[in-house]
């Protein structure tokens, strides 16, 4: 498998070498197959971004719209990762409010949840 990242990122990379691209075909169709997504054929080339599970903002949807534009540039199938094992507010979110004559910021619980367990763990 090779990995190319233009322009390169100023964070080391690890190397997929040990993942061959018929196991991470198999983890995606496995999940595809439970959540009724679209399925990775082990031909396909794949443009790969991801995001942790939270509530996304426009920068992300951008970040997909570039994806997509690119896939269909490179005749290259679209895989959006989505990073689970986080341990973070997921369903929380701060609101800026008028308190007076003040801009305050206040907290939304939008349900329950641990913020010391990870997303894809959470009830």
């Amino acid at each position: 498998m090779r990995l190319r990242l233009e322009p390169a990122p100023p964070w080391p990379v690890r190397s997929c070498a040990s993942s061959s691209r018929d196991s991470i075909a198999q983890r995606v169709n496995e999940r595809a197959e439970r959540l009724g997504t679209v399925r990775l054929d082990t031909t396909d080339r794949v443009i790969a971004t991801g995001h942790q599970a939270w509530l996304w903002h426009p920068g992300i949807l951008a970040k997909d719209l570039a994806m997509v534009a690119a896939c269909r540039a490179a005749d290259a199938a679209p895989l959006h990762l989505v990073v689970d094992q986080d341990a973070h507010e997921a369903l929380s979110l701060t609101l800026p409010v008028v308190d007076g004559e003040r801009l305050a910021m206040r907290p939304l619980r939008l349900a329950p949840h641990d913020p010391a367990v990870p997303t894809g763990w959470q009830p």
